[in-house]
C-alpha cells in the first residue's frame, strides 16, 4: 500500500472523489483492518512506517471517507501507544508520537490529553519502580510539566516526585534527593513537610544516624509536638547536652555534633562486643 501510495497519490480528496460510496467504504474498512491487526500484534513500528509512507496524516481534507479514517488512525495508534507503554517499550511509544505528530494542531485535544495521561501513568510507575533516569526522559520528552499541562496533571507529577523523594531521604540518598527536588521544582516548604514526616519515621524505626542526618540536611525544627511525643517513647538519653544559647551558632553547633558523633561511636562499639 505504501509503494501504491507513492506512485499514484491516492489518499486525497481529488483521488478519492472519483471513488464511488461503496468503493470508498472499502478502501476505509482494509485500512482500519489493517490498524486492528497491528493493535493484536502490539506492533508499532508496522504502523508508523505505512502511516507515514502513505502520508495521511499530514493534510487536511474535505472528503468525509478521508476525514473519518484520519480519526480512526490516529484513536487507534493512541490506543497502541498507550499498550506500548503498559508494555514497557519506551522507545517505540515515543517514535510513535513523533513519527506520527500526537501533539500537533490537528490532533484533537482530547486525543493528546489521552496520551498525555499515558505518559503521565507511566512515568509514576516508573519512579514507583525507582526508575529515575528513565521517568526523567520521560517527564522532559512528554512535556508531562509544560506550561499547556493541566494544572491536576502537574499535580499527579508531584505527587509522585515528592513519593520518591521520600524513598530517597529514607535510604539516606540525599544527593539524589537534591536532584529530584531541583529537577521537579518541588517547593521548599512541601520538602520540609515530607522531610519532617521522614524524620519521624527513621526515628520511630531507631534509625538514629540517618534521622540526625536528616534532621540536619533538611534544617527540621524540633519544636514539632508529634516528634517530641516519637523521641520520648524512645529509650532515655544516655547523657545530657546543655547549650548556653537560644540559637545554633558555629560553636555551640560543633560541640553538639562531637556530643553525638562521640555517642554513636560507642553504640558502634558496644553493638561489636
Amino acid at each position: 500500500s505504501v509503494s501504491i501510495e507513492k506512485e499514484f497519490r491516492f489518499f486525497n480528496d481529488a483521488s478519492f472523489g472519483l471513488l464511488g460510496d461503496d468503493e470508498a467504504k472499502t478502501v476505509v474498512e482494509s485500512m482500519l483492518d489493517f490498524l486492528d491487526f497491528c493493535l493484536k500484534k502490539n506492533d508499532g513500528k508496522t504502523i508508523v512506517e505505512v502511516i507515514d509512507g502513505i502520508r495521511i496524516l499530514y493534510n487536511y481534507y474535505t472528503n468525509h471517507h478521508l476525514k473519518g479514517l484520519v480519526h480512526m488512525i490516529l484513536k487507534k495508534s493512541v490506543e497502541l501507544h498507550g499498550n506500548l507503554m503498559r508494555d514497557n517499550k519506551y522507545k517505540e511509544a515515543l517514535n510513535m508520537k513523533n513519527q506520527l505528530g500526537f501533539f500537533e494542531e490537528r490532533v484533537p485535544i482530547e486525543m493528546k490529553r489521552q496520551v498525555l495521561d499515558q505518559a503521565l501513568e507511566f512515568h509514576n510507575r516508573l519512579l514507583k519502580e525507582g526508575d529515575f533516569e528513565t521517568a526523567k526522559k520521560v517527564k522532559d520528552e512528554y512535556e508531562i510539566m509544560g506550561i499547556y499541562t493541566p494544572a491536576d496533571m502537574i499535580d499527579a507529577v508531584i505527587k509522585a516526585a515528592i513519593k520518591y523523594l521520600s524513598d530517597c531521604i529514607r535510604k539516606g540518598e540525599f544527593n539524589k534527593a537534591n536532584v529530584v527536588i531541583e529537577e521537579y521544582n518541588i517547593p521548599a516548604p512541601e520538602v520540609k513537610e515530607r522531610a519532617s514526616e521522614d524524620l519521624k519515621y527513621l526515628l520511630a524505626s531507631e534509625k538514629y544516624e540517618l534521622a540526625f542526618d536528616t534532621l540536619l540536611k533538611f534544617k527540621i525544627s524540633t519544636d514539632d509536638e508529634e516528634l517530641r511525643e516519637i523521641a520520648e517513647k524512645l529509650s532515655p538519653p544516655k547523657e545530657v547536652v546543655e547549650l548556653e544559647t537560644d540559637h545554633f551558632y558555629t560553636g555551640a553547633l560543633d560541640i553538639l555534633v562531637e556530643k553525638i558523633v562521640e555517642f554513636l561511636n560507642d553504640v558502634e562499639q558496644n553493638h561489636k562486643i
